[in-house]
């Protein structure tokens, strides 16, 4: 029976907090140092290891919500050790830290922990929720009605990845503000004829 003070529910979610910590830390070294390839790829092999864990635990072992958790995170656990093993000359030296820039970073991003929690909670457990009220078939729908915008966010998501770096490399030119319209209009109307093709779909 489903119940979110199952302890081993609760277990599953520190442990899937700690290895997407690890594997957003040095998903995000590699990008850092230039290494875009091997960045992009971590990703798309965490998500065809969440797909194939997925039909194992979930369609093959029949293990519900338990089957899920352990799937999201052996993903990341794949993805993780692929990070690792291309970032493993990194090097961390405390005394080079700037206090002062550190301090800001904590404050900026102190208020988006709880934004971003609560949506990878609804993101996450929406599917059961349906499937706790509306039973079987409704959540059957609901699936295949969200791989629409499920694609449109994978899109979204790399864009704007790719764009923090371009960004952040163009920041010197002269010709940013033209450079940054440009590319911020054409994402926009990209954006809004994809959701105006998907929203014909009933």
């Amino acid at each position: 029976m489903f119940s979110i003070w199952n302890v081993k529910l609760i277990i599953y979610f520190y442990l899937l907090v700690f290895v997407a910590v690890v594997q957003v830390l040095f998903s995000t070294y590699l990008r850092a140092v230039g290494k875009t390839k091997i960045f992009a790829f971590s990703g798309v092999l965490q998500v065809v290891a969440l797909l194939i864990l997925n039909g194992l635990f979930l369609v093959y072992f029949k293990l519900g919500i338990n089957g899920y958790l352990i799937s999201l995170i052996g993903s990341y656990i794949f993805s993780s050790l692929y990070c690792i093993y291309y970032a493993r000359d990194i090097t961390i030296s405390y005394k080079s830290v700037n206090k002062e820039v550190f301090h800001k970073i904590i404050r900026f991003s102190l208020p988006l922990i709880p934004n971003y929690s609560m949506w990878w909670l609804v993101n996450n457990s929406t599917r059961y929720v349906v499937l706790s009220f509306v039973g079987l078939s409704a959540n059957g729908l609901f699936a295949v009605a969200s791989k629409i915008p499920m694609c449109i966010n994978v899109f979204v998501t790399v864009f704007q990845q790719a764009w923090q770096i371009s960004a952040f490399e163009e920041f010197e030119s002269k010709d940013r503000a033209k450079y940054y319209s440009s590319v911020f209009r054409s994402y926009y109307q990209f954006l809004f004829f994809i959701s105006l093709n998907s929203s014909g779909f009933e």
